[in-house]
């Protein structure tokens, strides 16, 4: 897990700032994007040397993908460029999984299913590592511990309220 520096001339939008408390003071000293992607890129073939298995990439949603296809344009390495477009490109969205396991016309939020799977009610903070711990239990306990049937319990869930998005004029 780690912070990313924006590229010069980037700041934190209000929105992430409410969403994650995330502000341009907490990424000061962050590393730049070839640094974080490099040490994701370390670790996964490190782990891959340990297990010998071909590494899966899950995401929840457009916005991992979004982030990583938007941030290729400040990538300077080729090396690292050449790992964050095959990540990008491998990523699965669970969030299609989910939407079809429970035969629903609707997207279902990650902590209402994490909710589920736990059986207790519990608060995302939409921290990164925090998502990702989230959706590897979902990815490997959703059908073991879920039924389709369920999605009636999901959509009888609160939504979380999020900042409001500012539109352009």
């Amino acid at each position: 897990s780690s912070f990313i520096k924006p590229p010069k001339g980037k700041t934190v939008s209000n929105f992430i700032t409410e969403l994650t408390g995330i502000t341009d003071e907490t990424l000061a000293d962050a590393p730049s994007i070839d640094e974080a992607f490099n040490s994701f890129y370390l670790f996964i073939i490190d782990n891959c040397a340990i297990t010998s298995e071909k590494p899966e990439y899950f995401c929840y949603g457009d916005t991992d993908a979004t982030f990583i296809k938007d941030s290729m344009k400040y990538i300077n390495d080729v090396q690292i460029y050449t790992f964050a477009q095959a990540l990008s490109c491998s990523l699965v969205d669970y969030q299609k999984t989910v939407k079809d396991f429970f035969v629903s016309p609707n997207n279902i939020a990650l902590k209402k299913v994490y909710t589920l799977i736990k059986a207790e009610e519990v608060v995302q903070h939409h921290d990164a590592l925090e998502d990702a711990m989230m959706l590897s239990e979902v990815v490997n306990k959703m059908k073991a511990k879920c039924k389709p049937e369920d999605r009636v319990f999901l959509s009888s869930m609160q939504r979380d309220d999020k900042p409001k998005r500012k539109t352009a004029p």
